[in-house]
């Protein structure tokens, strides 16, 4: 995962050269010069009995109803439907996680295609599949 400050842009961020912070083509030895690596990396085999698959990008919370929340990144993976976290603080993570069993994300039907952001920067996840694009609001508990 990388992250861009605003006005940062146009960084090589290593496609197809870099698979996260390994080399991809070729598998080993690849030229990284000039490549920036991402700040943390998505494990595709993380001890679930299905493998993770793709990530779903989401976005930073900036919502009200849920203050522990409030600055961290929501990401999601397709297969799965697990949804992980990861809050950023002046070049450090200061926290990563997985909240798919607060979430019961894990129970839904279908795979996370999308994620979405109201006005009030309350987050949404949509799930394809057997609920055939159904929206669902992040909420407390």
């Amino acid at each position: 995962m990388n992250i861009e400050a605003p006005g940062d842009g146009r960084r090589n961020y290593g496609w197809d050269v870099m698979e996260g912070k390994h080399c991809f083509e070729p598998s080993q030895g690849c030229d990284m010069s000039g490549i920036t690596l991402p700040v943390t990396e998505y494990n595709h085999n993380n001890g679930a009995s299905m493998l993770d698959c793709s990530i779903t990008g989401g976005y930073v919370y900036r919502g009200t109803k849920i203050p522990g929340l409030v600055g961290t990144y929501l990401y999601g993976d397709f297969c799965t439907m697990r949804v992980y976290t990861l809050a950023w603080d002046k070049g450090t993570i200061i926290k990563e996680g997985e909240i798919s069993a607060d979430l019961d994300s894990a129970s839904l039907l279908g795979g996370i295609t999308s994620f979405g952001e109201d006005t009030s920067g309350e987050l949404y996840i949509v799930m394809d599949g057997a609920n055939n694009g159904t929206v669902y609001r992040i909420d407390p508990e």
